[in-house]
């Protein structure tokens, strides 16, 4: 019950950030990948069912950095993706200003 409420603690964090920020991301492309060890990245979603709509959001939560370099506070192993049947996870980055 407590990791449940934690998670759902986690989600309001990041949809509250993502909602009161205003800044600009992009998605993961294979082109331009957007990684958990990138100093830009911000959360990754949970789509299940098919498309990248949002009602086919399952989770929304922020992936620790494995490799240890960038310090994010109640983030989920990074390393250990989900094992969910017609799932993809989408990690989410900031936009550099440079770019």
């Amino acid at each position: 019950m407590r990791k449940k409420m934690v998670n759902v603690f986690i989600d309001a964090i990041v949809l509250t950030m993502l909602l009161a920020c205003g800044s600009e991301t992009r998605e993961h492309t294979e082109e331009d990948p957007c990684l958990v060890t990138n100093a830009l990245y911000s959360h990754t979603v949970v789509y299940c069912g098919g498309e990248r709509t949002p009602d086919n959001i399952a989770s929304v939560h922020v992936c620790c950095d494995y490799t240890g370099e960038v310090t994010r506070n109640g983030c989920l192993p990074g390393d250990q993706p989900l094992e969910l049947e017609d799932c993809e996870e989408v990690n989410i980055c900031y936009v550099s200003e440079w770019e």
